[in-house]
C-alpha cells in the first residue's frame, strides 16, 4: 500500500470511519421500506421475511447443533473456513464461541483507504448490501461464486481497484453485534507471489489478508487469487474434472498455513467448508494438510472424502471420530460427473433425518431441484474427548 494510502488508513482508524460506516450502513438496511423478492426463497423454504430473522433462527439452530454434536473443547477452537467466499454468518452461528474466524477466498481484498472516501464508501455499501441480500436470497445456505465475484468487484467512480471484500466483511460484523477495534493488514511469509497448482488446475498467487480486531472474536479474511487452466471451469455444464498437482499444492497450503499460524497460534482450528470446489478438496494432498491441521471438521459432501479420515498416511496415525448427519440425496448436475462414485457412501453416511436448516447445495438431479436441506460430516481427533 502507498504511503498516502497509510495516511487515510490512520485518519481512518482515528475518526472511528469503520463502525460509523457499517452502523449507518446497517440502519439503512433495517429501516428500508425495500422488500427483498426472491424466487429462490419459496425454494429453500425460508419462513422470514427478513434477513435478521432469518439469521436469528439460523444461528440457534446451528449452534444447538454443534454443541450436541462436538466435544465441549471444540467450541472455543478458531475456525478456519477456506473456499469459503465470504460465509462469515454461518461460521459465527455454527461455532458462536471461537475466538477468532479465519475465512480463505479468491475473492479481491479490498482496501481500508476506501472508508476515507465519500464516493467509495458509497460504492462500498452498495456492494456490502447487495452481498447480503444475495445471501438471503438462498436462504444463507450458500452463495453464488459469480454473484460474488461482481459485488466485490465494483468500483468506484473514477477508481480502477475493486471495492473487495471488506466492506461486506465489516458490515456482517456490525449484524453480529461486533464492535470493530482496528483493521490491519496481514503480511504473507515473504509478501512475494506465491504460485501453486501451476501445472494443471489452478495456482494461486498473491496471497494477502486482513485482520478485523473487534470487541469479540478476531475476524480474518485472505484473498488468494486462483486461477484455471479453463475459463469455462464454472456454471452448471458439464465439464471435465480438474486435477492439481502435487508439488505445487504443498507449496500453496504451507504458504496458507503460515498465514493461518500469524493471527491463532497452535491451537487446532475447526476446519469448515461448505458448497467448496471439491475436486480440490477431495485430493488426498489436501487431505493429508487438512487432517494434520485440524483439531475437528464440519463439512458438507464438498467437503473431505469420508474414508481419508481413516487412512492413517493422512491423518499421521491420528484417529478421527466422523459422523454423518442430514440425507444426501446426489450431487449437483455437474458434479454427478466428477464425483458420481461417491454417492453411494454418502448415502450410507448421512441417512437422515433431515438437518434442521438448508446446508450447501442439497441438489438433487439438476440445478434447479433442490432436495431436503442437504448434509453435514461431523468429524474431530478421538483425543480431544
Amino acid at each position: 500500500m502507498h504511503e498516502k494510502d497509510e495516511d487515510l488508513c490512520r485518519l481512518v482508524m482515528e475518526d472511528n470511519v469503520f463502525n460509523e460506516w457499517a452502523a449507518a450502513t446497517l440502519d439503512g438496511l433495517i429501516n428500508s421500506t425495500a422488500k427483498l423478492p426472491s424466487r429462490e426463497r419459496l425454494i429453500y423454504h425460508s419462513t422470514n421475511d427478513d434477513t435478521f430473522g432469518l439469521l436469528t433462527n439460523r444461528t440457534i439452530e446451528l449452534s444447538a447443533f454443534t454443541a450436541r454434536t462436538f466435544p465441549h473443547r471444540v467450541q472455543f477452537y478458531p475456525v478456519l473456513y477456506p473456499f469459503g467466499g465470504l460465509d462469515l454468518l454461518n461460521a459465527r452461528a455454527a461455532f458462536p464461541h471461537a475466538p477468532a474466524y479465519v475465512i480463505m477466498s479468491n475473492l479481491p481484498l479490498g482496501s481500508r483507504a476506501c472508508f476515507a472516501s465519500p464516493n467509495c464508501a458509497a460504492t462500498a455499501r452498495k456492494s456490502a448490501v447487495g452481498f447480503l441480500r444475495h445471501a438471503h436470497e438462498y436462504g444463507l445456505a450458500w452463495t453464488s461464486t459469480e454473484r460474488m465475484a461482481q459485488l466485490f468487484g465494483m468500483q468506484a467512480v473514477g477508481t480502477t481497484a475493486p471495492i473487495g471484500v471488506l466492506p461486506s466483511l465489516l458490515l456482517c460484523a456490525r449484524l453480529m453485534g461486533l464492535r470493530i477495534r482496528s483493521v490491519r493488514s496481514l503480511k504473507t511469509s515473504d509478501g512475494g507471489e506465491h504460485l501453486a497448482f501451476r501445472q494443471h488446475a489452478v495456482y494461486a498467487s498473491n496471497l494477502t489478508g486482513v485482520v478485523v480486531e473487534t470487541n469479540g472474536p478476531r475476524l480474518v479474511y485472505l484473498s488468494v487469487t486462483i486461477k484455471l487452466d479453463r475459463d469455462d471451469i464454472l456454471g452448471w455444464g458439464w465439464r471435465p474434472m480438474p486435477k492439481i498437482d502435487a508439488a505445487a499444492t504443498a507449496v500453496a497450503l504451507a504458504d496458507i498455513e503460515h498465514a493461518v499460524r500469524q493471527v491463532i497460534g497452535d491451537v487446532p482450528p475447526i476446519l469448515m467448508l461448505k458448497a467448496a470446489p471439491h475436486y480440490i478438496n477431495r485430493d488426498p494432498i489436501v487431505a493429508k494438510w487438512a487432517l494434520r491441521l485440524a483439531g475437528a471438521t464440519l463439512h458438507d459432501e464438498t467437503g473431505l472424502v469420508p474414508a481419508h479420515y481413516n487412512d492413517s498416511l493422512l491423518t499421521g496415525g491420528v484417529q478421527w471420530a466422523v459422523h454423518g448427519f442430514g440425507r444426501f440425496v446426489d450431487w449437483t448436475f455437474r458434479e454427478r460427473f466428477w464425483y458420481g462414485r461417491e454417492a453411494n457412501t454418502l448415502k450410507q453416511l448421512c441417512k437422515g433425518p433431515e438437518l434442521p436448516v438448508r446446508w450447501g447445495y442439497a441438489a438433487g438431479a439438476s440445478p434447479k431441484r433442490f432436495v431436503g436441506n442437504g448434509v453435514l460430516i461431523a468429524g474431530w481427533r478421538r483425543s480431544i474427548l
